[in-house]
């Protein structure tokens, strides 16, 4: 008998990545994943911000780059809500990791504060409207993927996969949750 969690029948996760270094990110994750075309339960969205750089230093392109990968989250976003409708999920997750430098902040690292900040903002706000059409959202800030921190991402996948009720969730698998954000 085949149980409806079963991989055979509904994959676990797809893996989306945006930004340049997302296809290493994903191969450190070493999850049983799926091409983000197959029925899946759950989409992992990896966003991996643009390099550090001075505020004096970023020039126009930088900024238009920035509102790709922006935008690039918010188009992962609404298909992955798409396939779960057309699929006729009872209950789907999303998920989405970000640096959690990014998201902190770190001197002379105005755009991936700018994209980490954006993304977790986005994600707080759309996990509210989300939550009626039984998808939950969730942001996990993450290190530098250690072993110790890809198994308790691994298990946070399955949490929030086998958990609708958790939604608009932060995080961090990163340095603890007693981070600061860098004073001026």
């Amino acid at each position: 008998m085949n149980h409806p969690t079963t991989p055979l029948l509904l994959p676990a996760t797809a893996l989306v990545g945006i930004g340049a270094d997302s296809q290493a990110l994903t191969a450190k994750l070493d999850l049983e994943v799926y091409a983000a075309e197959g029925a899946t339960q759950q989409v992992c969205i990896i966003v991996t911000p643009p390099a550090p750089l001075p505020f004096a230093a970023s020039t126009e392109e930088d900024l238009e780059d920035a509102k790709t990968l922006i935008a690039d989250v918010v188009h992962s976003l609404q298909s992955a809500v798409t396939k779960f409708r057309e699929q006729g999920v009872a209950h789907g997750s999303i998920v989405v990791l970000a640096p959690a430098k990014a998201v902190l902040g770190e001197s002379s690292s105005v755009l991936p504060g700018l994209v980490g900040g954006a993304v977790l903002s986005l994600c707080r706000t759309i996990a509210i409207e989300l939550k009626k059409d039984s998808v939950s959202l969730n942001t996990v800030l993450h290190g530098d993927f250690s072993v110790a921190e890809c198994a308790a991402i691994a298990s946070l996948l399955h949490v929030f996969r086998c958990n609708p009720a958790l939604t608009g969730q932060e995080i961090y698998t990163a340095d603890g949750p007693h981070l600061g954000r860098i004073k001026p």
